[in-house]
């Protein structure tokens, strides 16, 4: 039986509940507007300045994880004295942020030599467009120290459960990022339309994110004489867990689409960029918005088995109900839908189909992420993203040699389900979830939908492509739909009440 909940922690959940009401209205027309943008540049842009700016990203992000200790996850962890640790955190923050910078510029400075002799190694000879590459990286590495001096804010907000301003600031800046970069991409100046616009690392998204969680808590610059060395100590002892676990995390994130840089050219990585783009749709689509609200819960009922149990089960099974169709559809129809952008990005469309297994569980893996994180427990990621990234490392370049960037696509399916298995036993130690009734309906209902599409392939073929899209994501959702009926329908009612219970009382987050 649940213990009551007491009026201070009713009034707590129904603050996230509304947080979550308003990180959905705004997280996903912002979203939607995004990938609007994104599919108008990809009729404007070529794949080599995708790959340009992406591969300058991959660079700053692995940058950015040598120096990342966890501090956000630190000062967050200190609750109740969030607002006066903050200066501490603010001077950790930037002292560090300023090194990744100057690291970053440096490497901006020697990159395009590091590309030529790549290129001169394996017989290359389309180096003009890596310059491209040195000026992104300066750029975002120069404005990437803005938004790890807007750490300390963003935790402050977090700590209010000031969802609103956050989703605000986030839904803001990517909208109005994405308008920027597509006047810039129109009006003709390639690349940086890349940089200035678009992507969650532009200058535009930075400048518009700072502003507005800095106008609520702005930067402690006259409470810096209050620094505490030995909170700050604290702080990087228990953020050191989470820097070792985040390393292997975003080596696995960038890794493989760096090989794909530096062997293959930036054509090739602007094809598989968007090839992985659409391939985690179903998580950025679902998983990355929910997590902003359920990395609270976690943290909240951290110390209550049950009810993080309840909370964690619950998310898992919204998040595989959603996700699973929309991998599938993708994956199935892409031979279709990438006709729709000019011919220089249908090598993408078999490059999504390979990646389908990572597509399925990229999204279950962020959740577990947060909650790991959230549950304080830092070592975990590490264990199993160590374990991913060893087998990343060594089968990557190997199936790449062998198999092209098919190969490298394998290789990212490969520790996908490495990285789950070990999820999932690693997880038991703080919550309590049934494997086969949490996973299988949505797949049983997926091979309903997967069969119905195939047994109706000929006949999809034989219509218009626009058509033919439609048809079968409707064939297809229609089998998924029917499977999850047949296979739990008691389940699906009784989610759908607690939901709109959660929506009128603000406190069905578990269950």
């Amino acid at each position: 039986m649940k213990k009551p909940t007491t009026p201070t922690e009713a009034s707590a959940i129904q603050r996230i509940a509304h947080g979550a009401i308003q990180t959905f209205g705004s997280t996903y027309p912002a979203r939607l507007i995004n990938f609007a943008v994104l599919l108008l540049l990809y009729q404007i842009l070529v794949p080599e300045d995708f790959g340009a700016i992406t591969t300058a990203y991959s660079i700053l992000a692995l940058v950015i994880a040598i120096r990342d200790l966890g501090l956000h996850y630190a000062l967050l962890h200190e609750h109740d004295n969030v607002h006066e640790l903050a200066p501490t955190h603010f001077v950790l923050s930037v002292s560090l942020g300023s090194t990744s910078t100057l690291l970053a510029l440096c490497i901006a400075l020697y990159s395009e030599h590091l590309f030529e002799l790549f290129n001169t190694y394996l017989g290359f000879t389309d180096t003009q467009n890596y310059p491209k590459v040195a000026i992104a990286l300066g750029i975002l590495g120069a404005f990437d120290l803005l938004r790890t001096a807007a750490l300390t804010a963003e935790t402050q907000l977090q700590r209010n459960l000031e969802f609103g301003r956050l989703a605000f600031a986030h839904a803001g800046g990517t909208i109005l990022a994405a308008l920027v970069g597509l006047a810039v991409a129109y009006l003709g100046y390639g690349k940086w339309a890349l940089i200035l616009g678009f992507f969650p690392y532009s200058v535009t998204y930075i400048l518009f994110y700072c502003t507005v969680v800095w106008l609520r808590h702005p930067p402690p610059l006259n409470q810096l004489h209050t620094f505490n060395a030995q909170a700050a100590r604290r702080m990087i002892r228990y953020g050191v867990w989470f820097w070792i676990g985040g390393i292997p995390k975003i080596f696995i994130q960038h890794y493989d689409k760096l090989i794909i840089s530096l062997f293959f050219g930036l054509s090739l990585r602007g094809i598989y960029d968007a090839a992985h783009n659409f391939a985690q749709i179903p998580s950025g689509a679902i998983t990355m918005v929910i997590v902003r609200i359920t990395a609270t819960v976690y943290a909240r009922y951290q110390n209550n088995r049950d009810q993080l149990s309840a909370a964690y089960r619950r998310t898992s099974r919204l998040i595989l109900r959603t996700t699973v169709p929309i991998s599938l559809v993708l994956a199935l129809e892409a031979n279709r839908w990438i006709h729709i952008f000019k011919p220089d990005w249908a090598p993408a469309a078999p490059l999504l189909q390979w990646l389908i297994i990572y597509s399925l569980c990229r999204p279950i893996l962020d959740d577990v992420h947060a909650l790991f994180y959230s549950a304080g427990s830092p070592k975990s990621i590490a264990k199993f993203s160590a374990a991913q990234a060893l087998i990343l490392l060594i089968l990557a370049p190997y199936l790449a040699h062998h198999m092209g960037a098919v190969g490298i696509a394998i290789s990212m399916n490969a520790i996908a389900i490495v990285g789950l298995i070990l999820a999932l036993i690693l997880v038991r130690a703080y919550v309590d979830i049934p494997i086969a009734k949490t996973f299988a309906p949505p797949l049983i209902a997926a091979a309903i939908g997967t069969g119905m599409h195939f047994a109706l392939a000929e006949w999809l073929n034989t219509l218009p492509i626009p058509i033919g899209v439609l048809a079968g994501s409707a064939i297809f959702t229609t089998g998924y739909g029917s499977g999850l009926l047949i296979v739990e329908r008691k389940t699906l009612i009784n989610e759908i009440k607690t939901v709109i219970r959660a929506i009128k009382s603000g406190s069905g987050f578990t269950g």
